[in-house]
């Protein structure tokens, strides 16, 4: 179970705010961003970027689904708001 810790930690790094930036900005209709979009948004390595993903997944501030061989993350909002942490004034 993750824990309001949990969250505040993966959310404290300064490129996981960026990443988190992009998907919330630079979404589609369904509310998520592909992993190609993130990576045009922000100057960084694929491998950079899926240890970040990754690290948001595990603390479930991110959710992820799959439509083919493409990757697309949206933001966890109702765990968000179950623990109270309102991401969005940080993503402004």
């Amino acid at each position: 179970m993750t824990t309001t810790l949990d969250i505040l930690t993966a959310i404290a790094d300064p490129i996981r705010l960026k990443l988190l930036r992009a998907i919330v900005h630079h979404h589609d209709e369904t509310g998520s961003a592909s992993t190609h979009t993130c990576t045009q948004h922000l100057d960084l390595s694929q491998p950079t970027l899926s240890y970040h993903f990754k690290t948001l997944l595990q603390a479930e501030v991110i959710v992820e689904h799959k439509a083919g061989t493409k990757k697309f993350y949206a933001l966890n909002s109702e765990l968000l708001q179950k623990k109270g942490i309102m991401i969005e004034l940080l993503l402004k």
